[in-house]
C-alpha cells in the first residue's frame, strides 16, 4: 500500500509545479508593477529607488531559487527528516529504513518467540502457560499492528505534504525496532517464561503503541505542523462514519415505518 500511494503521487509535484510558475509569474508581475507605480507617485530620490528595487529585485530572485528547487528541495527534507530520526532511535545509529511491513514483521517475530517457549511441554504445563502466552501474543499483534497503521498514514500523508510527524514517527518506529530484539531475547525455544515476563512484554508493546498512536499529532501540533492522518483520527473518522451510517440507516427505517404505516392507512380506506 506504501508503494502503490508513493507511485501514485510520483507525478503530483511535477504537474504542481506547472500550475505554481503559471501562478507565481502572475503574482510577481502584479507585485513588481504595483511597487514601482508607490515608488514613481512617492517621487522618493533616486538613492530611495535604486534600494527599493535592488530590495524587491532579491526577493523576487530568493522566491525564484525557492520555486526552482522545490521539486528536490521538499522530497529530500521529507526523506532527511525520516532518515535522521530512525538513525537516532535506532541503537548504534546506523542506517536503516524502517517500513510499515518490517513493524509487523517484528511484532510477527516477537508473538512467534513467545510462542516457541511452549515447545516441547506436556499438556499440563501447556495448559498453565497457555492463557498468558496467548493473552500476551494477542496484545503484541495488535500494537504493532497499530504502529505499522500509524507509520503507514504518515507516509502516505507525506506524499501530498509535508508533515511535522514524519521525523517523529520514524523517531518512534526506530525506537521500536531496538525494544522488539530486546523482548524477542527474552524468550527461547522450549523454555517456558516466567508468567510475568508475558504480561510485561505484553505491556510494554502496547505504551509503544499507545505513543505511536497519539505523541506525533500532539507533538507536531506543539510545532503548528500538525498531522492531518493518524491511526487515531482515522479511527475517529471511521466512528463518526460509521454513526452516520446508522443514523442514516435509522432515519430510512422511520421512513419505510411511515410508508408503510400510509399504504395501510389506505388500504383500510378503500375497504
Amino acid at each position: 500500500m506504501n508503494a502503490d500511494f508513493r507511485a501514485a503521487t510520483g507525478g503530483w509535484l511535477d504537474a504542481a509545479m506547472q500550475i505554481a510558475r503559471t501562478i507565481f509569474v502572475t503574482l510577481i508581475g502584479a507585485e513588481v508593477t504595483y511597487a514601482l507605480i508607490q515608488i514613481f507617485l512617492q517621487r522618493r530620490s533616486l538613492e530611495e529607488f535604486v534600494s527599493g528595487l535592488t530590495l524587491k529585485i532579491i526577493s523576487v530572485g530568493a522566491a525564484v531559487t525557492v520555486l526552482s528547487l522545490a521539486p528536490t528541495f521538499i522530497p529530500g527534507l521529507l526523506n532527511d527528516f525520516m532518515r535522521i530520526g530512525t538513525q537516532i532511535s535506532v541503537s548504534g545509529g546506523h542506517a536503516v529504513t524502517l517500513s510499515p511491513s518490517q513493524v509487523m514483521a517484528q511484532g510477527w517475530d516477537l508473538a512467534g518467540a513467545m510462542n516457541d517457549t511452549t515447545e516441547n511441554l506436556n499438556w499440563i504445563e501447556f495448559a498453565k502457560a497457555a492463557i498468558p502466552v496467548e493473552f500476551g501474543q494477542l496484545l503484541v499483534i495488535i500494537s504493532y499492528s497499530v504502529v505499522a497503521g500509524s507509520l503507514l498514514l504518515t507516509l502516505i500523508e507525506s506524499y501530498v505534504v509535508v508533515a511535522g510527524g514524519a521525523f517523529l514517527i520514524m523517531l518512534i518506529v526506530g525506537l521500536g525496532d531496538s525494544l522488539a530484539a530486546k523482548w524477542i531475547s527474552l524468550f527461547k525455544p522450549g523454555a517456558i517464561n516466567d508468567f510475568v515476563d508475558y504480561f510485561a512484554v505484553a505491556g510494554d508493546a502496547l505504551v509503544y503503541c499507545l505513543i505511536a498512536w497519539s505523541a506525533p499529532r500532539f507533538v507536531a501540533s506543539m510545532v503548528g505542523a500538525s498531522p492531518v492522518m493518524s491511526f487515531a483520527g482515522a479511527y475517529g473518522d471511521a466512528r463518526d462514519a460509521g454513526g452516520q451510517i446508522a443514523g442514516a440507516t435509522q432515519t430510512a427505517a422511520r421512513v419505510g415505518n411511515s410508508v408503510q404505516g400510509a399504504i395501510e392507512r389506505a388500504a383500510s380506506f378503500s375497504k
